[in-house]
């Protein structure tokens, strides 16, 4: 009798969980993955809608497909700035946008979905001149960054809304996270290299300190492996910044004599020196080394020659 009321249970709960007309989305998710292997054949073209990276199964997709695609689907968008920043404390200075793109159906006006992009100026093509130098004035990118940021925006919402994320990636900088070996998390922090940019195959710890904060707090991780990349960051400037912190000089603590000698002194190098040579002559290194008689006869010379100093 319990197991027939548990077989009526599941029966029931799986019922509940699929959906009655299963069939029928099914042969619509068939009817739009066929239409869009189509569109690929027949509407997009390699290198120009689409491209390519040696050894990876998936072409990652540009603006003009996403664009071709959303004119199929008859989409219009809605961009929205989530973040900016510019800060002008790191150098070059660091400039960051970051916005969101909203997919509607235009002869409906219904919602389909939203993705995200952003764009810096630590990005390789943004920062250096072909011929490897860096720009001269970061701002001068500004409006290019806001453009490119809105541009992976489009690219992801349309990738997220038509499904077509099984066919392509975002770009190509999302497919070079690939390369990215998940063993590398049990490195030391600062030994990891960087898997995608410039800095390609160059450990943490020789990375541009701003380049490096964008990574660990702006970069946007879509995938584990990119989550791996920024956690590898924000553990490396984590510890190095105790290590700084763990590394500064501490300040000594004067004693009650070397408080009084330095009073005495007022930081005249003639009565610095005057000190110095007599705790050669006793013997000692230091003011607090001398005994009573013999600090004391230190105290009375030094006092003497700073009268006569200010005299």
């Amino acid at each position: 009798m319990g197991n027939e009321v548990t077989e009526i249970k599941n029966n029931s709960v799986s019922s509940e969980v699929m959906p009655p007309d299963i069939q029928g989305r099914i042969k619509e998710a068939k009817k739009q993955n066929n239409a869009l292997m189509q569109m690929m054949d027949e509407l997009l073209q390699e290198d120009v809608d689409y491209g390519k990276v040696p050894g990876v199964p998936k072409p990652f997709l540009f603006q003009s497909g996403a664009q071709q695609l959303g004119l199929v689907f008859k989409f219009r968008y809605e961009f929205e700035k989530i973040d900016s920043e510019i800060n002008f404390e790191q150098d070059p200075t660091f400039i960051s946008y970051e916005y969101k793109c909203q997919v509607y159906q235009k002869e409906t006006d219904m919602f389909m979905g939203e993705g995200v992009g952003s764009a810096n100026n630590y990005e390789k093509k943004f920062r250096y001149y072909s011929t490897g130098e860096e720009f001269e004035d970061p701002l001068d990118k500004q409006n290019t960054l806001k453009k490119m940021s809105k541009k992976r925006a489009l690219v992801d919402a349309v990738l997220n809304v038509t499904g077509a994320s099984r066919l392509f990636t975002q770009d190509k900088d999302l497919v070079e996270y690939e390369d990215v070996d998940s063993s590398d998390g049990n490195k030391e922090p600062g030994e990891f290299k960087m898997p995608f940019g410039k800095n390609k195959g160059t450990k943490l710890k020789v990375l541009d300190e701003g380049y490096l904060n964008w990574i660990a707090n702006k970069m946007e991780a879509k995938n584990e492996k990119g989550k791996l990349v920024k956690e590898m960051a924000e553990k490396y400037i984590k510890g190095k910044n105790n290590k700084d912190e763990n590394d500064k000089p501490k300040k000594k603590k004067l004693s009650e004599r070397q408080k009084e000698i330095q009073e005495i002194t007022g930081g005249e190098k003639s009565l610095i020196e005057d000190v110095k040579e007599y705790l050669e002559q006793e013997g000692v290194e230091r003011v607090d080394d001398l005994n009573e008689d013999e600090y004391e006869v230190l105290k009375n010379s030094i006092e003497f020659d700073s009268q006569q100093t200010d005299e």
